[in-house]
Protein backbone atom coordinates (compact mmCIF):
# COMPACT_ATOMS: atom_id res chain seq x y z
CA UNK A 1 0.00 0.00 0.00
CA UNK A 2 2.90 2.57 0.99
CA UNK A 3 4.38 1.96 -2.70
CA UNK A 4 1.11 2.37 -4.90
CA UNK A 5 0.41 6.11 -2.39
CA UNK A 6 3.89 6.96 -3.21
CA UNK A 7 3.62 5.99 -6.63
CA UNK A 8 0.16 7.97 -6.88
CA UNK A 9 1.44 11.08 -4.87
CA UNK A 10 4.66 11.03 -7.30
CA UNK A 11 2.24 11.15 -10.78
CA UNK A 12 -0.06 13.49 -9.30
CA UNK A 13 3.10 15.71 -8.77
CA UNK A 14 4.38 14.82 -12.38
CA UNK A 15 1.00 15.88 -13.64
CA UNK A 16 1.24 19.28 -12.15
CA UNK A 17 4.71 20.04 -13.50
CA UNK A 18 3.53 18.44 -16.81
CA UNK A 19 0.65 20.30 -17.20
CA UNK A 20 3.01 23.94 -17.17
CA UNK A 21 4.43 21.83 -20.06
CA UNK A 22 1.47 20.88 -22.11
CA UNK A 23 0.08 24.87 -21.75
CA UNK A 24 3.34 25.84 -23.33
CA UNK A 25 3.91 23.03 -26.07
CA UNK A 26 -0.31 23.36 -27.22
CA UNK A 27 -0.48 26.74 -27.52
CA UNK A 28 1.13 28.58 -24.41
CA UNK A 29 4.38 29.19 -26.81
CA UNK A 30 2.64 30.50 -30.58
CA UNK A 31 0.70 33.11 -28.09
CA UNK A 32 4.00 34.40 -26.40
CA UNK A 33 5.19 34.84 -29.95
CA UNK A 34 2.71 37.12 -30.17
CA UNK A 35 2.18 39.33 -28.35
CA UNK A 36 3.74 42.62 -27.30
CA UNK A 37 6.76 43.95 -25.47
CA UNK A 38 4.41 45.12 -22.89
CA UNK A 39 1.87 42.11 -23.42
CA UNK A 40 4.98 39.72 -22.55
CA UNK A 41 6.69 41.88 -19.68
CA UNK A 42 2.95 41.72 -17.94
CA UNK A 43 2.19 38.55 -18.37
CA UNK A 44 5.73 36.74 -17.36
CA UNK A 45 6.05 39.57 -14.04
CA UNK A 46 1.79 38.79 -12.90
CA UNK A 47 2.25 34.49 -13.37
CA UNK A 48 5.66 34.17 -11.94
CA UNK A 49 4.58 36.01 -8.69
CA UNK A 50 1.77 33.65 -8.36
CA UNK A 51 3.57 30.63 -9.69
CA UNK A 52 6.84 30.84 -8.51
CA UNK A 53 6.18 30.15 -4.70
CA UNK A 54 4.42 26.98 -5.71
CA UNK A 55 7.13 25.69 -7.96
CA UNK A 56 9.39 26.30 -5.15
CA UNK A 57 7.43 23.55 -3.19
CA UNK A 58 6.63 21.52 -6.33
CA UNK A 59 10.30 20.59 -7.62
CA UNK A 60 11.40 19.85 -4.81
CA UNK A 61 8.77 18.09 -3.59
CA UNK A 62 8.85 16.10 -6.29
CA UNK A 63 12.40 14.95 -6.09
CA UNK A 64 12.01 13.80 -3.00
CA UNK A 65 9.33 11.92 -3.99
CA UNK A 66 11.04 10.27 -6.66
CA UNK A 67 13.88 9.43 -4.78
CA UNK A 68 11.74 7.94 -2.05
CA UNK A 69 9.79 5.89 -4.86
CA UNK A 70 13.66 4.86 -6.60
CA UNK A 71 14.31 3.27 -2.10
CA UNK A 72 10.91 1.73 -1.82
CA UNK A 73 11.98 0.10 -5.80
CA UNK A 74 15.17 -1.17 -4.34
CA UNK A 75 14.45 -4.48 -4.46
CA UNK A 76 13.06 -3.76 -7.92
CA UNK A 77 16.72 -2.73 -9.27
CA UNK A 78 16.38 -3.22 -13.08
CA UNK A 79 12.46 -3.78 -13.50
CA UNK A 80 10.87 -1.89 -15.60
CA UNK A 81 9.16 0.40 -12.90
CA UNK A 82 12.32 0.87 -11.30
CA UNK A 83 14.09 2.12 -14.17
CA UNK A 84 11.28 4.44 -15.60
CA UNK A 85 11.26 5.68 -12.01
CA UNK A 86 14.90 6.80 -12.23
CA UNK A 87 14.32 8.32 -15.46
CA UNK A 88 11.51 10.18 -14.60
CA UNK A 89 13.53 11.73 -11.62
CA UNK A 90 16.33 12.36 -13.72
CA UNK A 91 14.62 14.23 -16.05
CA UNK A 92 12.84 16.62 -13.22
CA UNK A 93 16.23 17.38 -11.69
CA UNK A 94 17.01 18.14 -15.31
CA UNK A 95 13.94 20.16 -15.62
CA UNK A 96 14.71 21.82 -11.84
CA UNK A 97 18.28 22.90 -12.78
CA UNK A 98 17.34 24.26 -16.95
CA UNK A 99 14.82 26.42 -14.58
CA UNK A 100 17.26 27.34 -11.93
CA UNK A 101 20.51 28.22 -14.57
CA UNK A 102 17.88 29.57 -17.02
CA UNK A 103 14.05 30.91 -16.79
CA UNK A 104 14.60 32.17 -13.56
CA UNK A 105 17.53 34.59 -14.01
CA UNK A 106 15.49 35.67 -16.81
CA UNK A 107 12.09 36.09 -15.01
CA UNK A 108 14.23 37.90 -12.67
CA UNK A 109 15.86 40.54 -15.28
CA UNK A 110 12.32 40.69 -17.39
CA UNK A 111 10.46 41.83 -13.42
CA UNK A 112 12.65 44.72 -13.57
CA UNK A 113 11.68 45.98 -16.67
CA UNK A 114 9.57 49.11 -16.58
CA UNK A 115 6.63 49.01 -19.11
CA UNK A 116 7.53 52.19 -20.69
CA UNK A 117 11.04 51.23 -20.98
CA UNK A 118 11.96 47.83 -21.70
CA UNK A 119 15.21 47.03 -23.60
CA UNK A 120 15.27 46.82 -27.65
CA UNK A 121 16.06 43.10 -27.26
CA UNK A 122 13.27 42.26 -25.16
CA UNK A 123 12.46 39.31 -27.59
CA UNK A 124 15.86 37.95 -27.52
CA UNK A 125 15.18 37.04 -23.88
CA UNK A 126 11.98 35.93 -24.74
CA UNK A 127 13.23 33.82 -27.12
CA UNK A 128 15.80 32.57 -24.59
CA UNK A 129 13.29 31.97 -21.75
CA UNK A 130 10.98 29.79 -24.57
CA UNK A 131 13.99 27.48 -25.68
CA UNK A 132 14.40 26.78 -21.91
CA UNK A 133 10.74 26.19 -21.63
CA UNK A 134 11.14 23.68 -24.42
CA UNK A 135 13.54 21.67 -22.80
CA UNK A 136 11.50 21.79 -19.91
CA UNK A 137 8.28 20.21 -21.63
CA UNK A 138 10.64 17.32 -23.20
CA UNK A 139 11.60 16.96 -19.14
CA UNK A 140 8.08 17.02 -18.02
CA UNK A 141 6.07 15.53 -20.45
CA UNK A 142 8.84 12.63 -20.71
CA UNK A 143 9.01 12.11 -16.89
CA UNK A 144 5.22 11.94 -16.69
CA UNK A 145 5.03 9.66 -19.76
CA UNK A 146 7.63 7.23 -18.29
CA UNK A 147 5.65 7.48 -14.81
CA UNK A 148 2.43 6.28 -16.43
CA UNK A 149 4.03 3.39 -18.90
CA UNK A 150 5.70 2.10 -15.65
CA UNK A 151 2.38 1.55 -13.68
CA UNK A 152 1.03 0.37 -16.36
CA UNK A 153 3.54 -2.27 -17.52
CA UNK A 154 3.41 -5.87 -16.95
CA UNK A 155 6.16 -7.94 -18.35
Amino acid sequence: MLLKTAQFTQILLFCIIAGQAFFYFIGGTAALKNVSAIAFIEQRKAIDAEIAPYLKVIYPLTIVMSVAMLVLLRQQIGSALFILSAVACLLVVIDMVIAIKGNIPLNQRISTWPLDAYPGNWHVVRDQWLNYMHYRQFCGIAGLFCLLVGMIWKP
